[in-house]
């Protein structure tokens, strides 16, 4: 009898806890974990009459660009498309208007595939030749690139948090 209760229970409690702890982390936990990795950004405070969502788009440009672009300034919002330096050929112009619409380009790497399967050489390689294509779009340089940090880390790369981003859009 108490196994037909308890086994149930344990369950729901093995397959609850992790998404309680996924999407509502406990405070304790990010605490550690923001010790642990400083330059990680765990948690931003911001002043409850300034609200701020920061929009990024994934794998730019591509046929859907410029219906991107259209919703965006419907809606008076910025955001940071990701480029993906094997979908700009034929498709240059659609970054100088994502620059003019007052939206920033960032790197995505040659591929939309995980930066731990190349090898650091091939890595360099890819991310040198997007942001030249970035380069190529606007006249000033400000390199970002969106990956898995602990891998970056790991071979030599350095990270920059959002923080002093932050500071400037929340004064």
């Amino acid at each position: 009898m108490a196994t037909t209760v308890l086994l149930p229970l344990l369950l729901l409690l093995v397959l609850i806890l992790p998404l309680y702890i996924i999407y509502k982390p406990p405070s304790l936990l990010i605490r550690h974990l923001s010790h642990r990795w400083t330059d990680v950004l765990f948690r931003l405070w911001l002043p409850p009459t300034k609200p701020l969502v920061a929009l990024t788009i994934d794998d730019a440009p591509s046929d859907h660009t410029r219906d991107i672009l259209a919703a965006l300034a419907a809606a008076d919002a910025r955001a940071t498309f990701f480029v993906i330096g094997s979908q700009v050929a034929g498709r240059e112009p659609i970054l100088r208007e994502i620059l003019r619409a007052g939206h920033e380009l960032a790197n995505h790497g040659m591929r939309d595939e995980p930066a731990a399967r190349l090898g650091t050489a091939e890595l360099e390689d890819q991310l040198g030749r997007v942001q030249a294509m970035i380069e190529d779009a606007r006249s000033w340089t400000e390199p970002m690139l969106r990956t898995v940090l602990p891998e970056m880390k790991r071979r030599g790369f350095q990270a920059v948090t959002l923080t002093e981003l932050l500071k400037e859009v929340t004064g």
